[in-house]
């Protein structure tokens, strides 16, 4: 994601959520909230954390791991699902700690904000909304949820745990995903240290629960998705997680094996693997990362000829300097 964006999301919360901020309570009477997890999902299965709060003051950018799992400027901590099917189906918003609904918004489409412009929603930029205020100055923000799923009012006590509303695409997003943002006296902080991103104020301690923190155990990259389809797949539609599965025949030309990838550093290695039903390997391709990126996408043409009816296993391999990752797929070819 761009660092025009952040930028928007940000200007956006602030025009948003801006009077919430105004909070009067004395700092030094300040204790530490204790965030559980927003989202009701399975990390790594159905979920991800694809980016996380930028701490590098600098034009450069880290995470709080001294990562790159993060873009410029980035305020908050992004969760991804998988695709466009699984947020119809709905998966809930949770508030994080006890609290009080101080804004919302709803009624946002849930579009790829590039088949768009940014333009179209650069005042409405978190999308489908709530903000909640959880005492001594703290604040929480939720962004891009579901158009019409947002079932909390302004001024109703929520509880940790509460459903806030489902996971969207609402304005300025590319991808089904919640970006939770956390505020302390108008200072943006990163939740997994507890320090502000300017630098202003340092906690230099998780504000997240033991439980919470535990789940999140830091990645430095994931799979997100792999499949085999008939045609290179439009990279809006896989963006936005809005790729179908298709049959795959004989008389089609080629197959094309992708996948999109989170944490790419510069000089990673991608392998491609095609094996037959007997194991034995029709494809063995590397190609080596020449920058790093926070994700990208990655595909392999192979000529249908050389498949005969039957079942296949595709493979994509992540093979970085200290760790590997992987994400296995199985699919038929069909007679004509």
């Amino acid at each position: 994601m761009k660092k025009t964006k952040k930028l928007l999301i940000s200007l956006t919360i602030l025009l948003f959520c801006g009077s919430v901020l105004l909070i009067t309570a004395n700092k030094s009477d300040s204790r530490l909230p204790n965030f559980e997890f927003p989202v009701k999902c399975h990390l790594n299965q159905d979920c991800w954390v694809s980016e996380y709060p930028d701490v590098d003051p600098s034009p450069d950018w880290h995470d709080y791991t001294g990562g790159k799992r993060t873009v410029n400027s980035h305020l908050g901590t992004d969760i991804i699902i998988q695709n466009l099917d699984k947020m119809r189906a709905g998966i809930p918003v949770l508030a994080t700690a006890d609290g009080i609904v101080t804004a919302i918004r709803d009624g946002v489409n849930d579009i790829n904000v590039k088949k768009i412009g940014a333009s179209t929603v650069d005042k409405i930029g978190c999308g489908n909304a709530a903000v909640i205020d959880i005492g001594n100055g703290w604040t929480t923000v939720y962004c891009h949820m579901r158009k019409g799923s947002v079932t909390v009012k302004n001024g109703e006590r929520v509880s940790a745990g509460q459903r806030l509303g489902y996971v969207g695409m609402s304005g300025l997003a590319e991808t089904p995903h919640l970006h939770f943002q956390v505020q302390h006296f108008k200072q943006t902080v990163d939740p997994f240290t507890g320090n502000s991103l300017s630098g202003n104020e340092k906690i230099n301690h998780s504000l997240w629960t033991n439980d919470a923190l535990s789940r999140m155990k830091y990645s430095s990259a994931f799979i997100y998705n792999i499949d085999v389809t008939d045609k290179v797949p439009d990279i809006i539609d896989l963006q936005s997680g809005d790729i179908t599965s298709v049959s795959i025949t004989m008389d089609i030309p080629a197959v094309f094996l992708w996948a999109d990838i989170f944490g790419l550093d510069k000089d990673d290695v991608i392998q491609f693997s095609i094996k037959d039903s007997n194991g034995k390997t029709l494809v063995d391709k590397r190609m080596i990362i020449d920058k790093s990126n926070v994700r990208r996408f990655f595909y392999l043409r192979h000529n249908s000829q050389d498949l005969k009816p039957g079942l296949y296993h595709a493979s994509v391999k992540l093979l970085k300097k200290d760790s590997n990752y992987s994400k296995n797929i199985s699919f038929k070819v069909l007679d004509s």
